[in-house]
């Protein structure tokens, strides 16, 4: 799925950086009402959202910052120089606009420039995320408050009494995020019948795209030749890529129309099925040569395709649609056949993403990435309870992504031909790693 930087997708991409200048000049004339907020002192500050206040962000460090400072922590603040102690902003570590990610990626396509830096006074303030000033300490960065007072709002019963706006703008106070699985662990570690954590070691590391948003992996054990779907409109395509060196061996291009998703092996490894993010459309392909062999109409439950995985066992495709459900597709008649609930200590665990089957003494297992966090969860295929956790953190960890601006999440699973191995990778990371997963 997904660029979790860009949920609305605008199909037209100017190819001019003078045009993204100008959209920007005007989202930048559009909400200096917005931007320009009266603090709590009276004074005008320039991206309130940053601003935290103790009573609802308790135990959060504080520091102090000036006027003429803005990055990760600080707020721009006008006139007078002032010192403001305000609490570390990172939990509110967002893109204001939908359009910030293509602002940036655009620049960078055609100039080969950044364009934050050209106009850091607007989109240091409003495209946070995008440019870099910040990583999100929550794992979902798009479920934040967006007004300071939520917290507050929350505590009065405004979720309740204005529904419409506090779910929009307060998602946080209202608890409407989702369950991050990880940090549900720290939460249920003395619990019993909690998932367990599982661990991992590294065995090798391997160059891996830039340029891959990586949608989904799998592995043909008879050939030893690894397949990657890679998502974005107009970038869409599949590969086949020597899994010990990374290089790209083979690659079909999808058209404009298609944004590419999940991918798996079936029918003995001949072929290869791959969903579209929100076309309802799959396609067949001949694991050799790449050829189309088939194009079909599916639908979920969101009436989207994430993730897909194949069982050769029950001769089931299991498919993903960034909800708590799995559906299970006969691999003949590509028909829905039930569904799963994915729960994790009896709660809905939702934004179920890439996914691959393993085996360990005969017990399958579905693995899953779940968006936007470096959680893999192992899920029974039968029941749908998480039953083992796998927190990849470490694996990359935060302060070494930072190098990478354009990097985005971990996503990426496919089994190997040696028990309990795994090739994992990220959108647009440098690397892929096999790993070796203790059960």
């Amino acid at each position: 799925m997904k660029n979790n930087s860009i949920f609305l997708l605008f199909l037209s991409i100017s190819t001019s950086s003078l045009r993204s200048s100008a959209l920007i000049r005007d989202s930048q004339d559009e909400t200096n009402n917005d931007v320009n907020t009266v603090d709590h002192n009276g004074d005008k500050a320039d991206n309130l959202n940053t601003e935290q206040n103790n009573k609802y962000d308790a135990g959060f460090s504080e520091i102090s910052c000036t006027d003429d400072k803005i990055d990760n922590s600080c707020s721009l603040t006008k006139g007078r120089e002032k010192k403001k102690s305000i609490l570390v902003a990172n939990r509110y570590c967002f893109d204001k606009y939908d359009q910030c990610a293509r602002w940036v990626e655009e620049e960078r396509n055609i100039q080969g420039g950044n364009i934050c830096e050209s106009n850091p006074s607007f989109l240091k303030v409003v495209c946070r995320l995008s440019c870099g000033v910040c990583t999100p300490t929550n794992s979902f960065p798009w479920c934040q408050d967006y007004n300071i007072e939520c917290g507050y709002w929350a505590s009065i019963g405004e979720c309740n009494r204005n529904e419409p706006y506090m779910v929009a703008n307060c998602k946080r106070s209202c608890n409407q995020c989702p369950l991050d699985p990880i940090q549900r662990h720290v939460q249920l570690q003395h619990v019993s019948g909690a998932p367990k954590m599982g661990d991992y070691i590294i065995l090798q590391k391997i160059r891996h795209g830039a340029n891959s948003f990586t949608q989904g992996l799998t592995y043909n054990n008879y050939t030893g030749m690894l397949y990657e779907s890679i998502g974005n409109y107009g970038k869409s395509e599949i590969r086949a890529v020597d899994p010990k060196t990374g290089r790209i061996l083979q690659s079909r291009s999808m058209e404009f129309k298609y944004f590419g998703e999940g991918l798996t092996l079936f029918d003995n490894c001949t072929k290869l099925i791959q969903l579209t993010y929100k076309e309802n459309t799959g396609f067949i392909y001949d694991s050799t040569t790449l050829d189309i062999l088939q194009a079909f109409h599916y639908d979920t439950t969101t009436h989207e395709g994430w993730g897909i995985a194949y069982d050769d066992l029950t001769n089931t495709l299991y498919v993903s649609d960034g909800s708590e459900w799995i559906s299970l597709w006969h691999s003949e008649t590509l028909k829905e056949q039930c569904r799963i609930r994915v729960t994790y200590h009896g709660e809905p665990l939702q934004f179920l993403n890439e996914l691959e089957f393993i085996r360990n003494n005969n017990k399958r297992m579905l693995l899953a990435n779940v968006f936007t966090t470096d959680a893999i969860v192992g899920i029974n295929p039968e029941t749908g309870v998480v039953e083992i956790l796998y927190d990849f953190t470490e694996l990359w960890p935060y302060h070494d992504r930072s190098h990478y601006p354009y990097v985005d999440v971990f996503n990426g699973i496919s089994n190997t031909d040696s028990t309990n191995e795994i090739i994992i990778t990220g959108k647009f990371w440098p690397y892929m790693y096999r790993v070796k997963l203790f059960v």
